[in-house]
């Protein structure tokens, strides 16, 4: 299945990014919208061409955050304020030299004096966590899709003549470019991850965020 598709599917199939038993969501937070903007653009991407050539990363790994977001159905709250913008708060020159006692007073004072309710910064964290989890499985499928057509290409060309080894070893090659391709894109998952846990710590105690990976690798529930 093509990205474009994937997203397609995942931003119209209801409820899959879902809350957790404790969150209470509030109507105007809870709706996930079936239409984004960005899945044309994404498509166009996508479509270039079904094979990799060594040097560029997968097209689904180079998906920004924003637009994966978008696309996937996590809707912009009508105060205009998310889990990303507390992040960028919390990083602000007037907070750098508070304690976190004191730039959590300070980050509630402003979401009061700007009528933004806590849940919906919670909601909005919880999402773009499920959202990056929910992603992270096609992902790392596309990984294993691509593994497999690589090692059967592999098997065949080690039967054949000598001359083609060099072929062989250019896969392997890419195999492992892949592999490094994905770490990396997988430690931008996690340190966005661990913003959200940054920006949950400040609201509540309760465990909202997991940070790592959901494809039977350890994976930590953190507060």
């Amino acid at each position: 299945m093509k990205v474009a598709e994937f997203l397609k599917k995942i931003a119209s199939t209801t409820g899959l990014i879902q809350f957790s038993d404790e969150t209470q969501v509030s109507e105007a937070t809870a709706v996930v919208r079936t239409r984004t903007v960005s899945l044309n653009d994404l498509e166009q991407e996508f479509d270039k061409g079904q094979e990799r050539r060594g040097g560029s990363p997968p097209p689904e790994l180079t998906v920004e955050f924003d637009k994966l977001f978008e696309a996937l159905g996590v809707a912009k709250l009508s105060h205009g304020w998310s889990a990303n913008s507390v992040s960028t708060f919390l990083k602000s020159k007037d907070l750098a030299t508070l304690d976190k006692q004191e730039a959590k007073q300070t980050l509630l004072r402003a979401l009061q004096e700007n009528k933004v309710p806590l849940q919906d910064i919670l909601t909005d964290a919880v999402n773009r966590d499920k959202a990056l989890d929910t992603y992270e499985q096609y992902a790392f499928g596309k990984l294993q899709e691509r593994k497999a057509v690589r090692r059967e290409k592999i098997a065949e060309l080690e039967k054949e003549i000598a001359h083609d080894k060099e072929r062989i070893q250019s896969l392997k090659a890419l195999e492992s470019q892949d592999d490094h391709e994905y770490e990396e894109w997988h430690q931008k998952k996690i340190a966005h991850e661990e913003e959200l846990v940054k920006v949950v710590s400040m609201i509540t105690g309760d465990r909202k965020i997991t940070v790592g990976s959901v494809n039977g690798l350890p994976t930590k529930a953190t507060k």
